[in-house]
């Protein structure tokens, strides 16, 4: 419904952008929740921050995790847990992390920002903040990179007992 929207406000900028018999390609910018979305104007498809890389010739490559879930255990709330997830480069081009996001703040990871080359590895830290998270937690990180498919996800439990 939101695509059908977008393209019917943008119908005046498609006329407008005709030339010689052939529509040029525009594409707006969208954020939300901090995810940078580009919206194809002559298609009405929504394009994620990797895809709009790849039509600036950026190519996509594949990664691949030793493990995508961890499960922490019990600890006592207010500890900080961490979690290193590592991955691998498993397509033919140069992995390039865009971002790395937990499903909320407790969640912090941290990715190489560098370009990790075919058949390399690399590693996600997680940190866990278990301060006012008592009882039983599942929690996430998504990561965006230039990757088939662009988002993948890891995800981790932890029980959070009250202090004494």
């Amino acid at each position: 419904m939101f695509k059908k929207k977008l393209l019917l406000l943008c119908i005046p900028v498609l006329v407008a952008c005709h030339q010689d018999g052939k529509l040029n390609n525009i594409t707006t910018k969208l954020y939300k929740k901090n995810t940078k979305y580009t919206i194809d104007t002559l298609t009405g498809d929504t394009l994620f921050v990797a895809d709009a890389a790849k039509q600036r010739g950026i190519r996509k490559t594949r990664i691949s995790y030793e493990s995508t879930h961890y499960d922490f255990g019990t600890v006592t709330e207010g500890k900080k847990v961490k979690k290193t997830f590592t991955f691998r480069n498993t397509g033919t081009e140069p992995l390039k992390i865009f971002s790395a996001y937990g499903s909320c703040g407790c969640t912090i990871p941290t990715y190489p920002k560098e370009l990790i080359a075919p058949g390399e590895s690399g590693e996600i830290l997680v940190e866990f903040n278990s301060k006012g998270r008592v009882g039983p937690n599942t929690k996430s990180v998504i990561v965006s990179a230039n990757t088939l498919p662009q988002e993948t996800q890891m995800t981790f439990t932890v029980n959070v007992v009250a202090a004494k």
